[in-house]
């Protein structure tokens, strides 16, 4: 089972190790623009992407697979124990 996925920015990192979590990735990428612009170019629809963003859906690999490669971005898969991911989410709220 995937618990972390996450996608690595092709050119400039926010984080040291140049990775982040795909939705703050897809955010960064959209920038200023509108979600339903951003779906549009990226040829998903805005309903399915607006859920995806908010994380009121979980995508498929298949879909971060098309959307990385469309974003000319790597796709990275971290998998992690329940317990890691449970520190990792706290700690990224304390933030």
């Amino acid at each position: 089972m995937l618990s972390f996925i996450q996608i690595k920015k092709a050119v400039s990192a926010r984080s040291e190790d140049g990775v982040v979590d795909y939705r703050e990735f897809l955010k960064m990428k959209r920038g200023k623009r509108k979600q339903k612009d951003f779906a549009k170019e990226l040829g998903v629809s805005w309903e399915y992407y607006s859920k995806v963003e908010r994380g009121q859906q979980s995508p498929s690999f298949t879909w971060l697979e098309n959307i990385a490669a469309k974003l000319d971005a790597s796709l990275v898969v971290e998998l992690v124990g329940k317990d890691n991911l449970q520190d990792k989410t706290n700690s990224e709220v304390e933030k």
